[in-house]
C-alpha cells in the first residue's frame, strides 16, 4: 500500500556537462506547480508546507507525553510536503479542505510554549487548548480520527489507523553548486559519518568534499577484496554494469 510519494529532485554535482544541466534543472517550485496542472487543481500550489513548519506538533506531543519525539528542524528551503485525503469514493483532495493547518501549528505552538515557559498546570491546558482545536476540523471522519489518534491514545500505532487515510507527496532538493546556501548547510539533517570521525553535511559532502574523502580512504578494489571478502551481490554491484531493460 502507497503511503506517501517523494519526489528528488536532481542535484547536479558534476558529473554532467552544462547542456545537460540546463535541461534537467528544476525546483521545488517548479514541481509543486507542475503537481498543481497535472492533477487539474485538486493539488494546488497554495497548500504546500516546508517541512520545519510540523516542528511544533512533534515538540507539543512530545511535551504532552513527557517523550521527545521527532523534531523536523531542517531549513525551509529543503524541501516541502503537503497531504492528500483519501474519501471513501477513492477520490481525493488537500488536507487543508478538511482542517485549518495553520490554525493547527498555531494551536500546538502555544502547547509548547505552556511547557516551555513552566506555566502552572500546564498539562491541563496543554490539553484544554487541544480539545479547543477541534474547532479548526472541517470534516467529521477527520475529526473523530484525530482525536483518537491525538487525545485518547496518542501512541503511534492509533497514529498509524489516522495515517491509512492520508497519503504525503513531499520532495526535497539536495544543494550544488548553483543553489548552495550556508545556512542551508548549518540546519542540515543528512549527514555523513567520514573513518575520520568527522560528520559532515549531506551537501557539502557532495559539492566539496567527497574528491577529498575518497582520495584519503579509498583503497583498490582488490586490496578492498582481500580485506572484505565480498558477498556475489557486493561483487555483481562492482563489476556489473546497471542496464535499463
Amino acid at each position: 500500500m502507497v503511503r506517501g510519494v517523494n519526489f528528488q529532485l536532481v542535484s547536479i554535482t558534476g558529473r554532467i556537462d552544462q547542456d545537460a544541466h540546463k535541461k534537467m534543472r528544476i525546483t521545488i517550485p517548479d514541481v509543486i506547480k507542475l503537481i498543481e496542472e497535472q492533477t487539474g487543481g485538486q493539488i494546488p500550489a497554495s497548500e504546500w508546507f516546508t517541512v520545519p513548519s510540523m516542528m511544533p506538533l512533534g515538540r507539543g506531543l512530545g511535551f504532552m507525553q513527557n517523550t521527545p519525539q521527532l523534531e523536523l528542524c531542517t531549513h525551509f528551503a529543503c524541501g516541502m510536503s503537503t497531504f492528500i485525503y483519501i474519501d471513501d469514493d477513492r477520490s481525493y483532495r488537500p488536507i487543508t479542505d478538511l482542517m485549518n493547518i495553520d490554525k493547527f501549528i498555531d494551536l500546538f505552538v502555544d502547547i509548547s510554549n505552556l511547557y516551555a515557559d513552566k506555566k502552572k498546570g500546564a498539562s491541563k491546558r496543554a490539553r484544554v487548548k487541544l480539545a479547543t482545536g477541534i474547532r479548526y476540523v472541517k470534516d467529521k471522519g477527520m475529526l473523530s480520527r484525530l482525536t483518537k489518534a491525538f487525545l485518547k491514545t496518542g501512541d503511534y500505532l492509533t497514529l498509524s489507523d489516522f495515517m491509512n487515510h492520508v497519503i504525503m507527496i513531499g520532495m526535497m532538493h539536495f544543494q550544488d553548486v548553483w543553489n548552495f546556501d550556508l545556512e542551508r548547510v548549518q540546519h542540515c539533517d543528512i549527514n555523513y559519518a567520514v573513518p575520520d570521525g568527522r560528520i559532515i553535511p549531506f551537501c557539502t559532502m557532495n559539492t566539496i568534499h567527497r574528491s577529498r574523502v575518497e582520495k584519503k580512504f579509498s583503497v583498490p578494489v582488490d586490496e578492498w577484496r582481500a580485506r572484505h571478502k565480498p558477498s556475489k551481490i557486493e561483487e555483481d554491484s562492482i563489476t556489473e554494469f546497471y542496464a535499463d531493460e
